[in-house]
């Protein structure tokens, strides 16, 4: 008995051999994992990352200034579960923007942002520099877009 190499499936009792990597008795298999949460977040972080790239805005994951740009990856500007933008990330956001914003106003940006997709008001991410917003390693939008 054998499987398809590629199948997914795992060759049954003797016949592994005739299909394993380099004739070796070990075959090719995939393994679905599965958690809830990472379910959950995913199909909520797919449902933003499509909202997000149907908006069409000019700033996006990587472009813009700071450390975001030129290929490099970009850093965090504002983490954690704080409610309210610092004056030094707003003066970041407004160098990379060419705005000139008070924290507040880079805040009711980012309240903006995550009513667009369905974020709670009590998920905080990190407000990266090139104004991109993650949460848990998701980018879920970028708050320049937002901000008036």
């Amino acid at each position: 008995m054998g499987a398809l190499a590629g199948s997914g499936a795992i060759a049954g009792g003797t016949g592994g051999g005739e299909v394993g990597l380099a004739g070796g008795p070990f075959a090719e298999a995939t393994v679905p994992t599965f958690s809830i949460g990472g379910a959950l977040w995913g199909a909520a972080a797919g449902v933003a990352t499509g909202l997000t790239a149907c908006s069409g805005g000019a700033a996006s994951s990587g472009g813009g200034g700071g450390g975001g740009g030129g290929g490099q990856k970009p850093r965090p500007l504002q983490s954690g579960n704080s409610t309210t933008i610092t004056s030094r990330t707003a003066n970041a956001l407004n160098k990379l923007s060419g705005k000139d914003l008070l924290p507040r106003e880079w805040g009711r940006a980012l309240e903006e942002l995550k009513r667009s997709v369905e974020i709670p008001d009590n998920v905080h991410g990190q407000i990266m520099d090139n104004g991109d917003f993650v949460v848990n390693g998701n980018t879920i939008g970028n708050i320049v877009q937002w901000a008036h």
